[in-house]
């Protein structure tokens, strides 16, 4: 989206980027591992209920105490991800964690929406400006498959990594939020020394 908004306006339309313990490479890593590991074939996941399932037991599995096979069989039984979406959000809805049915249906269409787009994915060019990555310590990607940078310095012209402790979910969310947070607000402000 980046190039495509520097090819379309000129590279200052898009002059850096931060992301957060992600990259395309990450993410491509993370999905042939996902294919591998639940078997998930085929040249397209648009309409394939084992992905499906497979993204939404993940999902549940987030906020609800489910036994794992047999919610991924009652997910393989609905018609239609439609109705794979509404078992998610009745189950996700009776821990009382969230107000709203649609904050859940929302979120489940983002994380199908988010697969889908990175299973096609590649970059066409580099990104001419600087990409900043963030990232966990402890990230869910071996460092032999992705490289120490995720694989940033292969898309741009100029890349940073910064490393915060945690892992995926707690460098953003736990004690050590407070580090990312200031590493891009000094960023941003441009005053970062790292």
């Amino acid at each position: 989206m980046a190039t495509m908004l520097q090819e379309l306006d000129g590279v200052s339309a898009v002059e850096r980027l931060i992301l957060l313990d992600g990259s395309h490479l990450y993410m491509q890593t993370y999905r042939n591992v996902y294919r591998m590991a639940f078997g998930v074939t085929g040249d397209t996941l648009v309409n394939n209920p084992l992905f499906e399932s497979e993204i939404m037991c993940a999902m549940t599995l987030r906020f609800a105490n489910v036994d794992y096979k047999k919610f991924r069989v009652e997910l393989l039984q609905q018609p239609g991800f439609k109705a794979r979406i509404q078992k998610v959000v009745d189950t996700v809805m009776t821990t009382g964690l969230f107000k709203s049915p649609e904050t859940i249906a929302f979120a489940c269409e983002a994380m199908r929406s988010k697969f889908l787009m990175a299973d096609k994915y590649k970059p066409q060019r580099k990104f001419a400006g600087q990409i900043t990555l963030v990232r966990a310590e402890q990230g869910a990607a071996r460092e032999e498959d992705v490289g120490h940078d995720y694989g940033i310095g292969q898309v741009s012209d100029d890349s940073k990594v910064y490393m915060v402790e945690g892992d995926h979910d707690t460098f953003v969310q736990g004690k050590t939020s407070a580090k990312t947070v200031a590493i891009i607000n000094e960023l941003i402000l441009g005053t970062h020394r790292g």
